[in-house]
């Protein structure tokens, strides 16, 4: 395919939306986050008004993207959210792996041509655009485009590759360093005091939200206890969440898992399962004063090992360099974040004001 002839409009009817973009996903490789799933249950969320950017060739559609927006008045001007609102609370959700959802025919090029079409449609008037979130594909995109792009963030990823695991017989623990096995190993005979260790998935929507529920928990004791607000502080992140796993679990696209040594819960483990990938999103782990107790790469562990004996390919620990991520897999792709802005005339004058300041300070 060609050029790809790009539109925006007011999102009206979620619905109709909703038909474009599982076809559009269907002839595409955009990944969990890009999935009508969790683009749906998004839109369901939110109260802010989004915007579609939909790419037509051919006679059919073949990239489309969401816009949210948000206007915090006085010098900043109107701000534009790839797949966000601008809301810190509703962003807190972390999208990753961004972009535009474009059709396989198009995805050498429609990554240009859509971020071309974003800062030339004059529908779309926004001074500050922010593409958060970011595959390392869409990234480069972004970076090699003709208008000016600030990077705010890169993370890179940490992954297991189950399949390279696979195709070697390897066991998951032997391609660990010796510190880490030993580390793992002695808290595992530690738990086993306790009882049976187990690693359970919720097998109902009902588990599941229960599960979650017990995770918040756990996950709000440890961040409130380093002065951080923690996700689950969100009601928003919470209904989200909520709401995901009903449309998901079902599907078997989220899993909510629970360790527990004897009859005490020790770690439980939010994933997203998209096809032979599962990525890591969230856990809430129970720390103990015995710093030998390990019930982070514990659970990591054993669902890694769960996942390496179902057939899976990669576990994903997604963004983040944490030492319990590191310590289990390798370096993936990065996560970048970039900012496109537009001059405004306010900038133009606060510009010149600038180079008169530096022309009589005499720099060069």
């Amino acid at each position: 395919m060609g050029t790809i002839s790009f539109s925006s409009r007011r999102l009206t009817d979620s619905q109709e939306l909703a038909g474009d973009w599982c076809d559009l996903e269907s002839r595409a490789d955009g990944g969990f986050f890009l999935s009508w799933d969790w683009i749906g249950c998004w839109l369901e969320c939110i109260e802010s008004d989004v915007t579609v950017v939909e790419g037509r060739a051919e006679g059919r559609v073949v990239a489309l993207a969401l816009l949210g927006a948000a206007q915090p008045g006085g010098r900043g001007g109107k701000a534009v959210y790839l797949h966000q609102t601008g809301d810190p609370a509703a962003d807190r959700i972390a999208i990753e792996y961004n972009g535009f959802l474009l059709d396989r025919a198009v995805a050498h090029g429609g990554a240009s041509q859509a971020l071309s079409a974003l800062v030339s449609d004059p529908e779309l008037k926004w001074d500050s655009l922010f593409l958060r979130g970011l595959s390392q594909e869409f990234a480069e995109a972004v970076a090699a485009g003709s208008h000016p792009a600030r990077l705010r963030s890169r993370s890179t990823t940490v992954q297991v590759d189950l399949a390279a695991l696979r195709a070697v017989d390897g066991a998951f623990l032997d391609r660990c360093s010796a510190n880490t096995r030993a580390q793992i190993r002695r808290a595992i005979r530690q738990y086993e005091t306790r009882g049976e260790l187990r690693l359970e998935a919720a097998s109902s929507v009902a588990q599941a939200r229960e599960f979650l529920g017990e995770l918040g928990t756990l996950h709000q004791q440890y961040w409130t206890g380093k002065g951080d607000d923690g996700a689950f502080s969100s009601d928003f992140f919470f209904a989200f969440h909520e709401r995901l796993i009903e449309v998901c679990h079902p599907k078997g696209r989220v899993e909510l898992l629970r360790l527990s040594a004897g009859d005490m819960a020790i770690a439980y483990l939010y994933n997203f399962v998209d096809g032979e990938t599962v990525h890591y999103y969230a856990s809430g782990i129970l720390y103990e004063d015995d710093n030998r107790l390990k019930p982070g790469l514990v659970a990591h562990t054993l669902c890694i090992e769960r996942h390496l004996a179902a057939g899976r390919d990669c576990y994903d620990f997604m963004a983040g360099e944490a030492r319990y991520k590191t310590s289990l897999g390798e370096p993936g792709p990065d996560i970048l974040a970039y900012v496109l802005e537009r001059p405004t005339a306010g900038q133009s004058v606060k510009n010149a004001l600038r180079w008169v300041k530096d022309l009589t300070s005499g720099r060069p």
